[in-house]
């Protein structure tokens, strides 16, 4: 019996999702953190002329912080793209893969038809942003929560897409889909409402013959 591969190993595909979140997430704060930087003047001006920072009491170690460590970020939020980049790669890659069968597995959530996952996708996306809108950011919990849906809402994503990448490797994604089987009915209705004008008019003649007769 051969060895598993890469790509067939659960561990390893639950481990790259989980670094994809958390990679994303990461690099989504750096990049906040650098524009938030770069707009105060940590890349441009030297510590002591910065006009934001307090003298000293609350918050002023947080500035010396971020100061030190502002060309960290950058670094970071570049190994964070690389690593998030790489795992959905390779998440892509193994997506529908099973030890022991050379063909790509269409079960459970990945047989959804994919039309009915879009609709889904944009009803759920629309709640959240709904939701999110509807919040009054008067203290943290709010925050969080909002934070807590965007994590959430990338995850779904990624599930979205690792469905895509499942169906489009057994090449199901289209065929597997309510509107085309749909579309399939109506070409067959039409087939043979076309097929049943055509006998009609092909033995018109003998109708007619026999009418005549009666």
């Amino acid at each position: 019996m051969r060895k598993k591969k890469i790509t067939e190993r659960f561990a390893l595909k639950v481990l790259a999702f989980f670094v994809t979140v958390l990679s994303f997430c990461c690099s989504v704060a750096c990049v906040v953190g650098i524009v938030w930087m770069a707009e105060t003047g940590f890349y441009t001006t030297p510590f002591a002329q910065l006009p934001y920072v307090p003298k000293q009491g609350q918050g002023y170690e947080f500035w010396i912080w971020c100061y030190n460590n502002r060309f960290t970020v950058i670094t970071v939020g570049v190994i964070s793209v690389i690593l998030c980049i790489s795992s959905f790669i390779f998440q892509l890659c193994s997506a529908g893969r099973v030890y022991g069968k050379d063909t790509v597995e269409v079960k459970g959530f990945a047989a959804i038809p994919f039309d009915i996952l879009t609709v889904g996708m944009v009803i759920l996306g629309g709640s959240f942003m709904v939701m999110a809108d509807s919040w009054h950011y008067g203290n943290l919990a709010p925050v969080i929560l909002v934070v807590f849906l965007g994590i959430l809402s990338l995850c779904v994503v990624i599930g979205y897409l690792l469905i895509w990448a499942i169906q489009s490797k057994a090449g199901v994604w289209w065929k597997n889909m309510v509107a085309c089987k749909v579309l399939q009915l109506v070409v067959q209705a039409v087939r043979f409402c076309v097929k049943a004008v055509m006998a009609v008019l092909h033995n018109l003649p003998a109708l007619l013959t026999a009418g005549i007769w009666l």
